[in-house]
């Protein structure tokens, strides 16, 4: 039967709602209906009516059958309905949605591996590649982490020496070699 709403008008006589004729829409294309808390106004809270419908240009989306409480006068009802056309556009759209959602996983799983190649760790040899106090290509090792993103580069062969000099970078500045 698809989304089914009634057009109310004010009847100032009896200071009531009156509804309309009924307004059917979404036929064949209601994937599922559902309830889900919803805020219906800025302290009301209530256990609202959606359903997952298939729009004219393919998407999924959501829409607000019933916020069911006082204030909506729409009496909106939703029923499951769909066709085999609409269930074969779900079928893409959730191939699509996993397709994206994947690359999502591997750019992320990306970014992650390399912050943790670029993670200054006592011992690891690193270049400067952006700032102004150090030149931008010093290569070094590194001597001391900081808390404060601090990081102390040393010369390969003296990173262990607590008496040599060395350069405070910030550890945005540092790739790992």
């Amino acid at each position: 039967m698809a989304i089914t709403t009634y057009s109310s008008t004010w009847n100032d006589t009896t200071k009531s709602y009156t509804l309309g004729a009924p307004t059917v829409t979404y036929v064949g294309r209601v994937l599922r209906v559902f309830q889900r808390d919803y805020r219906a106004m800025s302290d009301v809270y209530t256990l609202a009516t959606f359903a997952e419908v298939v729009e004219d240009d393919g998407t999924i989306k959501e829409h607000l059958v019933n916020a069911n409480f006082e204030c909506d006068v729409s009496g909106g009802r939703a029923e499951a309905d769909a066709n085999m056309a609409a269930l074969a556009v779900k079928a893409a759209w959730d191939a699509l949605q996993e397709v994206k959602r994947q690359e999502l996983q591997a750019a992320r799983a990306k970014q992650l591996a390399d912050e943790e190649k670029n993670r200054p760790v006592p011992g690891k040899k690193m270049k400067v590649i952006r700032g102004r106090k150090v030149p931008v290509g010093h290569i070094g090792t590194v001597a001391y982490v900081h808390s404060n993103g601090g990081v102390l580069l040393k010369a390969d062969h003296e990173w262990r020496d607590r008496k040599a000099n060395g350069v405070w970078v910030d550890r945005t500045y540092l790739v790992a070699v």
